[in-house]
């Protein structure tokens, strides 16, 4: 495919394949990350490596990098749904921190709308952060309102601290969650670089995510619910494992049933295994009411905490509509550390 100029700005596709470009262009995304978020630890060039030539399962991935007078200025990175929602695509981007009000975000971002059309993709969607602690406000946001997109959803992101971890108070909170738990069980396990998810949840687990989708504020955003798929679960377990990726779940099990009703789970990436981020928590409808949401996440963070002994935070984001899930968090400790606004544009 030929490339694309814009003034100064050339505008290039490149394979994972292609280490030295890989290697400029990982250079340039790990300068903008300890720039734009400087008390995080960015991915290792493996683990970034391993995540662009294994995209999620049934997606694809097409990356372009901008270049000035030679030199690696910025990329893009699109990835695209191919069993379900196929009118999307998924957009990461970034600009080198020297680079940065010449041209180089827009003529990226003009490549994707003219590449996206002839894949079949009729809306981006692009996940845009924005520190909570930083003034003036990041210029993501108001790029992507300079070139019409629009914000469909806003997700509050918060951590909480370990070390301000009450252990008494949890314990309580455990213990009440329990009386209201009856005829439950916990299941724990690991997944990532240390194997795979246990093969009799598999089937569990991917009905949970499609509750996920369906129960899940999306504000407004153009996302249909997936259907169930086992092997999408196996698919995220070996794409985990080959970036280092470790993850770290506790499922809640109906007795009487023998089903997983409740999972949730905190990851660590290898470049900081301190570092959590809360991901998945869902409670199956049928069994709302008991408090087993904070009983899933109360006993996965204990688990987390002997799994991984070094974790000193967790992360997580929520919709600033998902009025329960903060309310949860932010009685386990977590305090608001800034925002992810999602834009999305039609093409």
């Amino acid at each position: 495919m030929p490339s694309v100029k814009s003034d100064v700005v050339d505008v290039v596709r490149f394979h994972p394949s292609d280490v030295t470009m890989g290697d400029e262009v990982y250079a340039g995304w790990r300068d903008a990350q300890l720039n734009d978020f400087p008390d995080q630890t960015p991915l290792d060039r493996a683990s970034i490596q391993s995540l662009l030539e294994n995209p999620p399962h049934g997606w694809t991935g097409e990356f372009y990098a901008a270049t000035v007078d030679g030199r690696i200025a910025g990329a893009v990175l699109l990835f695209l749904p191919g069993l379900d929602n196929t009118h999307l695509a998924h957009v990461e981007g970034w600009v080198h921190v020297g680079s940065r009000r010449q041209g180089v975000g827009r003529a990226l971002y003009e490549r994707t709308l003219e590449r996206l059309p002839e894949l079949g993709r009729t809306t981006l969607i692009v996940r845009i952060h924005d520190r909570a602690d930083i003034d003036p406000p990041a210029a993501g946001p108001r790029f992507a309102e300079a070139v019409g997109m629009s914000c469909a959803m806003t997700e509050v992101q918060r951590r909480q601290y370990l070390d301000e971890v009450d252990d008494g108070v949890f314990a309580a909170m455990l213990a009440d969650c329990w009386e209201r738990a009856e005829g439950y069980e916990v299941v724990r396990w690991t997944d990532g670089a240390d194997g795979p998810t246990p093969e009799e949840h598999v089937d569990d687990l991917s009905q949970l995510l499609v509750r996920l989708d369906t129960d899940a504020p999306h504000g407004d955003l153009r996302i249909e619910a997936r259907e169930p798929d086992p092997e999408a679960v196996r698919a995220l377990d070996h794409r985990n494992r080959a970036a280092g990726i470790r993850l770290v779940h506790t499922g809640v099990r109906h007795v009487a049933s023998g089903r997983i009703v409740a999972w949730t789970t905190i990851s660590t990436l290898p470049s900081d295994r301190g570092h959590g981020q809360q991901q998945i928590t869902v409670v199956d409808p049928g069994h709302r009411g008991r408090r087993l949401g904070t009983l899933a996440k109360l006993e996965n963070l204990a688990y987390a905490r002997r799994v991984e002994p070094g974790l000193r935070l967790v992360e997580t984001c929520n919709a600033d509509e998902n009025a329960h899930m903060i309310a949860i968090n932010e009685t386990l400790g977590y305090r608001v550390h800034g925002r992810v606004h999602n834009f999305q544009k039609e093409i």
